[in-house]
């Protein structure tokens, strides 16, 4: 079930008139005025993103034309835009649909949306969405639901019900699952930490519980920003003290940052949880609210959260550094704040700090070079930096639970888990893809995919347990092969109406041709669904025998017949390439740093020539890493002199990490 079937549901049940997607409405900034203007007017494109490269959105026209001699060029060739890019900027350039949010009225008491509400009818949906957004229905007493749509609750159900366990209930918290799963990097398929991001926090704060994965995953969300990533080393440190037994660092270390005695006992209150470390929006809330000893409320505190994220949606106060107008701007309306809501209150801590950088930072002292200095320790640095972003403690909490629930089933229940995730994700090849390949590395002995198989294959994948010792298998399903599509049901359906399929011949004659076309059964022959019958090549002239006149194939290729499979199926179950099986010796992507070369077994997806802007030849490699399923692209400068990349290809390559970039080397250091 997805979010759109929910909607659905919930239309069905209240009725149309009261339920309704929450409407949203884009607006003009100055980039994307030029752009549409350019456009217009019929101005190259080419010039036009020149010009957008170095606009300014904080600045009017006028000023980026003195900061910019490209800018300057740009309205001197093109004066009809001139006057419009500021008059544009900050009107509505669209209307849209929030991904998720609905509102819905009393049915009971006939409070109709249309009577209540302006409405609009999108374009790509049927219902009815709001025409105002989310924070202007809520003025007329509307609350907005977040109708989430995680294929991980999918996966979850669909687990619990295969393992016979209640589909809604969560598990109790086990020491054993958290050391599976954290400590030995399990993190494939575990919901917010399936990424390289995701093993870093694993292998960095090793969460032992769900409250600890909560606050892991608020600090995943962060660290786009400089001060997201201190807050991420700070909480490091704080949770490696911690888990050698020293309790108290983090308390000693508050101590040392807040001068007042009753902040410093509200602040330890309210962060506990999260080890002195400012996460989740309900946080900064209950600081707001105990700073200023029951002169403001939680819902105070609240506002002072609405208020800096909307500061915070102008950008981050390190990125106006050098910008003497932008961070006045953003230092004026961050101080409107402080000054309303937190700076009365807490004495040392704000006007009267003993820190020079704070007082410094609060009366907008610049230094020499026209750098604000900024706190990184104390209250005002934390407001500072819950301007960057803060999570909802109970949508993380929740995200977690779901996160907890998937690394139990893994945990103790393999077979059910991968078998459930890849039932949800059959539809996407890459996402099968990537299952697979973890389970032939996580699952190494204890778990085995079976190809698919006339006879054996349900439409969806389909878990085997083993008996004795024998592993646990799981069956690929006929829907999941590629372009096979309404071809699975007539297979399946055919056979469970009249028995299975006792040779090539009884199969080609019981099956409706237009469905069951020649270029599918070619594609059943090459992923092994015939294998029961014979080997390829008998398979291969009993069909020719029969008449389906197949093209001519060297079926002794072996690299064309990986290929075929890999293009099938996402992955290869029949034909191994021997790299698969050594692949685990290498190092995996995800865990270079800046300056490494390494030796990595890779897949290239696909090979692309092209030039620099200077005429120079190169080639740029869109790569799969074995070992950690990411994919990246990587960048050959010698043109395939030395070596040659190939689409779908699997082997080992030489990569340098520079800067963030990936680039191919002909020497492993």
């Amino acid at each position: 079930m997805n979010k759109d079937d929910i909607i659905n549901y919930l239309i069905d049940k209240y009725g149309k008139d009261y339920v309704a997607s929450v409407g949203n409405r884009n607006f003009y900034a100055g980039k994307s005025a030029i752009r549409d203007l350019g456009q217009v007017y019929n101005i190259p494109s080419a010039d036009t993103q020149l010009a957008t490269k170095e606009y300014n959105n904080e600045l009017t026209v006028e000023e980026n034309i003195v900061n910019s001699k490209t800018i300057k060029s740009y309205f001197e060739s093109y004066p009809e835009l001139k006057d419009k890019v500021d008059r544009l900027t900050g009107t509505v350039s669209a209307l849209g649909v929030h991904a998720g949010g609905v509102v819905l009225s009393d049915a009971t008491r006939g409070y109709s949306l249309r009577e209540w509400c302006a409405l609009q009818r999108p374009e790509e949906q049927k219902r009815i969405a709001t025409l105002w957004t989310k924070k202007e229905v809520e003025q007329i007493g509307l609350i907005k639901y977040d109708i989430l749509g995680l294929s991980s609750a999918s996966q979850i159900h669909y687990a619990q019900k295969l393992a016979g366990l209640p589909v809604y209930k969560d598990h109790p918290e086990k020491k054993a699952v958290f050391q599976h799963i954290v400590l030995e990097g399990k993190h494939k398929n575990i919901f917010q930490f399936e990424t390289h991001l995701g093993k870093k926090a694993f292998d960095d704060l090793m969460p032992m519980s769900i409250m600890e994965i909560s606050n892991a995953s608020g600090l995943i969300r962060m660290v786009g920003s400089e001060s997201g990533r201190q807050i991420y080393e700070t909480y490091k440190t704080n949770i490696e003290e911690i888990q050698r037994g020293e309790k108290d660092g983090w308390k000693e270390r508050i101590r040392d940052q807040v001068y007042e005695d009753y902040n410093y006992d509200v602040s330890i209150k309210v962060m506990a949880e999260s080890y002195g470390v400012l996460i989740y929006q309900e946080q900064l809330s209950y600081l707001v609210a105990g700073f200023s000893k029951g002169n403001k409320t939680f819902n105070d505190g609240n506002k002072v959260r609405k208020l800096l994220d909307k500061l915070g949606e102008t950008g981050t106060i390190s990125e106006k550094q050098g910008n003497k107008e932008a961070l006045k701007k953003w230092h004026t309306t961050f101080m409107d704040i402080m000054n309303e809501y937190v700076l009365p209150f807490i004495g040392k801590d704000g006007w009267d700090c003993p820190d020079k950088t704070v007082t410094d930072f609060l009366n907008f002292n610049l230094d020499e070079q026209g750098v604000l200095p900024i706190p990184n320790f104390g209250i005002i640095s934390w407001m500072i930096a819950a301007s960057a972003y803060l999570f909802s403690k109970l949508h993380a909490v929740a995200y977690s639970t779901n996160t907890y629930n998937m690394m139990y089933l893994k945990y103790f229940h393999p077979l059910e888990f991968w078998t459930a995730s890849l039932i949800c994700e059959q539809s996407d090849i890459d996402k099968v893809k990537s299952y697979i390949n973890a389970i032939e590395t996580e699952e190494e002995g204890t778990l085995k995919i079976l190809p698919p198989d006339i006879n054996e294959s349900d439409k969806e994948f389909k878990m085997i347990k083993g008996l004795d010792n024998e592993a646990d298998r799981i069956r690929y399903g006929l829907g999941a092969i590629l372009n096979l599509g309404k071809s699975a049901d007539a297979i399946i359906t055919e056979r469970n109406k009249n028995g299975r399929y006792e040779s090539i011949e009884d199969f080609c004659n019981r099956i409706p041709k237009k469905t069951v076309n020649k270029r599918v059964i070619e594609n059943l022959m090459f992923v092994g669904a015939f294998d029961s019958f014979g080997n390829l090549q008998e398979v291969y002239d009993e069909l020719m025998r029969l008449g389906k006149d197949f093209d001519e194939y060297d079926l002794t290729d072996k690299e064309f017949l990986l290929n075929k499979e890999m293009k099938l199926l996402g992955v290869n179950l029949k034909y191994k390439h021997p790299l698969l099986k050594t692949a685990h010796f290498y190092m995996p992507i995800d865990q270079m740093v800046d300056g490494d070369v390494a030796q990595v077994a890779v897949r290239v997806l696909k090979a692309t020539k092209a030039l620099t802007k200077k005429g120079k030849p190169y080639i740029m490699g869109r790569i799969q890493d074995i070992n950690s399923g990411v994919t990246i692209n990587l960048f050959d400068w010698n043109n395939g002199k030395n070596f040659e990349m190939k689409d779908n290809m699997i082997t080992l390559l030489n990569i340098k990490k520079d800067g963030g970039w990936y680039h191919l080397v002909m020497e492993r250091r």
